[in-house]
């Protein structure tokens, strides 16, 4: 798609958003978004019913991308997986992961009952900015599709580990309009009692919205 058509398509996003605020609660992206932090796997822990997705709990995987110019300096590699049956479950997620992100696999398929796409996320300015917005703009396919608002409106830090630093680790993604939902936590992460009640006490800004039942054994 055509680099000037994406940009116009964001700006009106953007000047929806502003009408959009006048008149309804705001939701707004967390403020000093470190993208450094938020690479790794994840796992859907709630989510909004899409007609995109399938019933089941999908795993993504946020990789930044290796800059080869200053235009691609900002963007993270998006890879989502799902399993396509009942009863399939994803194990040894990080073998899967590392196979789909050969250099000849294709962008979207179907691999031993897991459906899998590859995308990328471009952060909405530099990295370098004194205060760094959550605000992403996601796209599966750079030739024809328009790029989608994903915006981190809550976020969580913890450690996976005792020695280890904090990272995120509980991600709350929506879009300006509130029209999306998802509840990400880190793949072996558990959440605490706290971090459960501050995470619902958020959730009650889109009405309930967010009550949709994922089949899934890891949860």
């Amino acid at each position: 798609m055509n680099k000037y058509l994406k940009s116009f398509f964001k700006q009106l996003i953007v000047f929806l958003t502003y009408l959009y605020n006048l008149f309804f609660d705001k939701v707004e992206p967390i403020d000093n978004f470190d993208p450094v932090l938020y690479q790794g796997v994840w796992k859907e822990y709630i989510r909004k019913k899409v007609s995109f997705q399938n019933e089941y709990q999908a795993i993504a995987s946020y990789t930044i991308k290796e800059s080869k110019s200053k235009s691609e300096s900002n963007l993270i590699e998006v890879l989502n997986i799902q399993p396509t049956r009942p009863n399939k479950k994803i194990t040894d997620v990080d073998k899967i992961i590392s196979n789909l992100k050969t250099p000849t696999i294709i962008k979207q398929g179907i691999t031993d009952d897991i459906s899998y796409i590859i995308g990328e996320a471009e952060i909405a300015t530099e990295w370098n900015k004194t205060n760094q917005k959550g605000t992403l703009w996601v796209n599966f396919d750079s030739a024809t599709s328009f790029p989608a608002p994903y915006w981190i409106v809550k976020a969580f830090k913890g450690k996976l580990k005792p020695n280890e630093k904090e990272t995120y680790v509980i991600s709350v993604v929506s879009d300006p309009f509130k029209s999306t939902l998802w509840v990400l936590v880190r793949d072996g992460y558990q959440i605490t009692n706290e971090q459960y009640n501050e995470l619902f006490k958020f959730l009650a800004k889109f009405n309930g919205l967010y009550a949709y039942d994922l089949k899934s054994e890891a949860k």
